[in-house]
Order: C-alpha cells, then sequence, then structure tokens
C-alpha cells in the first residue's frame, strides 16, 4: 500500500470551527481513581489491558500540553501515523462519506504483517474519532473497534487524550507474548502522539 492516497479529507473534518465542545471532563475524571488521576495530571502515562471473550481490551490515556482544537489535525491525519505509532506499517485512506472514513492498514505484530481495512467516524464536537472493522472487506483479523478521545483541561489549556481498542486477530497468541507486546505499545500509545504533537506545534 502507498503512504500516499489518492483521497483527501475536507476541511470540514481536519479543522472544523469547534472541537471537543461537548465532553464533560468532570464525568471523565470520574472514571479514573485517584492515584490515576493524579498519574495522569503528573504527566505520567496510564494503561491497562486484559483479555476477554470477545478479544485483547486495551486502554491508554496521557495529558499533552495543547489545546484539543491543536491536535485534532493531527489525530486525523491518518497517514502520518506509521512515523510515530507503534506496530503501524501504512495507512491509505479509501473513500470519506460525510464524517466517516474508510481506511486501509497494515499492521507488524512480532514479526508478522496484518492487513485489514477500517471505518472511522469523525466526531469533532465530543472529540472522538472511533473505528469498527469493515467486514465487507478481506482482513486479516477476526474483529476490531475502538476510539481516540480528546478532554480539555484546564480551561482548554491542555488536553487529556485517551486511547481504547478492542482486538481478536484470530491467531493463537500466547498469553505471556501478548502481555509483553501490549506493556510495551500501550503507552507509546500515547507518547508516540505526544511527541509528534511537539514536534509539529512547538
Amino acid at each position: 500500500m502507498s503512504r500516499v492516497s489518492a483521497v483527501r479529507l475536507p476541511k470540514a473534518l481536519t479543522a472544523p470551527p469547534s472541537v471537543a465542545s461537548t465532553v464533560d471532563p468532570e464525568r471523565i475524571r470520574r472514571r479514573y481513581s485517584r492515584r490515576e488521576w493524579d498519574a495522569l495530571v503528573a504527566g505520567e502515562i496510564v494503561s491497562a489491558a486484559s483479555r476477554q471473550a470477545d478479544g485483547q481490551h486495551a486502554h491508554a490515556a496521557g495529558t499533552i500540553d495543547r489545546a484539543a482544537r491543536d491536535l485534532w489535525p493531527l489525530l486525523v491525519d491518518f497517514e502520518s501515523r506509521p512515523d510515530y505509532l507503534p506496530g503501524a506499517q501504512d495507512i491509505r485512506i479509501l473513500r470519506v462519506v460525510g464524517n466517516r472514513v474508510w481506511l486501509a492498514e497494515r499492521v507488524k505484530i512480532l514479526f508478522v504483517s496484518i492487513e485489514y481495512r477500517v471505518i472511522n467516524t469523525l466526531d469533532p464536537p465530543s472529540g472522538s474519532v472511533s473505528w469498527v472493522l469493515d467486514d465487507t472487506a478481506k482482513n486479516d483479523i477476526v474483529a476490531t473497534a475502538g476510539a481516540w478521545e480528546l478532554v480539555p483541561l484546564a480551561s482548554g489549556r491542555h488536553t487529556l487524550v485517551r486511547y481504547s481498542n478492542v482486538v481478536d486477530t484470530g491467531q493463537p497468541v500466547p498469553g505471556v507474548i501478548e502481555r509483553l507486546l501490549l506493556q510495551r505499545a500501550l503507552p507509546q500509545m500515547i507518547s508516540g502522539l505526544r511527541a509528534e504533537a511537539q514536534r509539529r506545534l512547538r
């Protein structure tokens, strides 16, 4: 897959008039323990993963010292993600209909490349970019769904970035290897975005 897509996102999706305007930061804060929230405020990354019946559940969160409206263009610059997100090899925009974006993605887990297609829904007012597997395409995985969320903090000057994902690769992966991979990759989902934001927005 080429890193350059023929399809481009419209300005209404890359530079919306407002971002995360309907988010209730206090409601999000209550989802974390006092210890977790103190860690987030201190700049640490909080992450967790668990194996459940429908696949591997993963969550990560961290703060970035930028406003949500500044981070949004970076979050929807899908093709640049392989530059800073772990495992991402190639991402190409296939189609855009309204606020939905079809992507062809290739990731690398251990030494295996996996290709699949997802349908993203971009919702600037809620500060979220969510996705589900495009089950009309031929995919190397059974299922995936998740979201990136931007939560304004400090009167909008800073942003809590939340990442969540559920994936079923359909492949038998030893539990110890799966845990090691996630322990390393999950914090990098946030730290990679944070570093890219610092690089682009300095």
